[in-house]
């Protein structure tokens, strides 16, 4: 693939950290570690629409909801591993850190965790510099380089650990997993937010594959477009070709709904595959408070446009545990990711 091509995906972090950036200065979430990592951004200034900050907002709620369900859910043992993919400029360590996730226990301080981002060479570097140059961020986690990238202990709790690890994701998975040295023990998390939708399919695959059997507990989350072939979806597909950022090959345009992100992980060595679209997600995952929120923050009159963007996008979770042993990925009014019966598709391995 050409520099051009990488070039435009590493620009899509630019822009996700501006709508975030929007979000919080609208109030619809806090995010005290955010303004190093928007100050740092070489892309011009624009203004976000509501619409982008609302969906953003969603977004957010639903990765954070993940993230606090794994933790609150695996408190039996010692240690857990998140391993974010694709991280970008992403600050969710940081807010773990200091308690900020949305949904974790305030009575409880954040379990122990081995903390993982991966990108590729330049965004890592990137982030590095950025930590460093920051105060507020370098005094969390101080970095020094490794073979594969860079490490750190929390200063404020010990019991916390740091890795940038720099990966192209379409390389060998094999070599990813050698430099994650994850613990096979210890239950793991992967999270991914629009990264596999730019990767060419069948590379995506091997790496799902592998990061399934990485681990004796595996649980991955991922939210991504879904196209589907509506005249929304092309005209989606339209404006992401033209930006540089999908080809023939991607994900993007070959796993184009709901159903073919499912099967493509049970395909991929997951024995449950759970999600749904981002406008069921936002009834059903995000809680009545945060919605109130966001109808507080803005008055949106874009409100039919509004859902149909968010019905071309999902949030999906699958794990390699048993369904008799597995909570997290469960259907119903006890589902700890608020996956509802109606409004979400399952699918198990035979």
């Amino acid at each position: 693939m050409s520099s051009n091509f990488d070039m435009a995906i590493m620009a899509t972090a630019e822009d996700a950290i501006q709508a975030k950036h929007a979000s919080v200065a609208a109030g619809y979430y806090n995010d005290r570690f955010i303004q190093p990592f928007y100050q740092s951004s070489a892309r011009r200034r624009r203004q976000v629409q509501p619409i982008i900050k609302r969906g953003t907002h969603a977004r957010v709620c639903c990765m954070d909801r993940a993230i606090s369900a794994f933790c609150n859910s695996t408190r039996k043992f010692s240690r857990r591993q998140i391993v974010v993919v694709g991280a970008g400029k992403d600050t969710s360590y940081f807010r773990y850190l200091s308690g900020d996730i949305m949904g974790m226990d305030e009575e409880l301080t954040p379990a122990p965790c081995t903390w993982y981002e991966v990108d590729h060479t330049a965004v890592t570097q990137e982030k590095k510099q950025i930590i460093e140059d920051s105060e507020l961020l370098s005094s969390c986690c101080p970095l020094t380089s490794t073979s594969y990238g860079f490490f750190s202990v929390s200063k404020k709790d010990k019991n916390h650990e740091y890795h940038l690890v720099e990966h192209d994701l379409r390389d060998d998975p094999s070599l990813l997993l050698e430099k994650l040295g994850l613990d096979y023990a210890l239950p793991t998390l992967f999270l991914m937010e629009c990264v596999l939708m730019y990767i060419p399919d069948t590379a995506s695959r091997r790496l799902i594959t592998a990061l399934s059997k990485a681990t004796e507990r595996v649980w991955m989350v991922c939210y991504e477009p879904i196209l589907g072939n509506d005249p929304f979806g092309k005209m989606m597909q339209q404006n992401l070709t033209q930006a540089g950022v999908a080809t023939p090959e991607s994900c993007l345009l070959r796993v184009r709904t709901l159903q073919a992100q499912l099967e493509k992980l049970i395909e991929s060595n997951f024995s449950r595959a759970v999600g749904c679209d981002m406008w069921s997600a936002y009834q059903t995952v995000l809680t009545q408070a945060q919605r109130q929120q966001a109808n507080k923050c803005e008055f949106l009159d874009e409100m039919e446009e509004w859902i149909l963007i968010m019905q071309h996008y999902c949030f999906v979770a699958a794990t390699t545990e048993s369904i008799e042993r597995d909570m997290l990925t469960s259907v119903g009014d006890n589902s700890p990711l608020g996956f509802a019966t109606k409004s979400c598709q399952v699918l198990v391995a035979e």
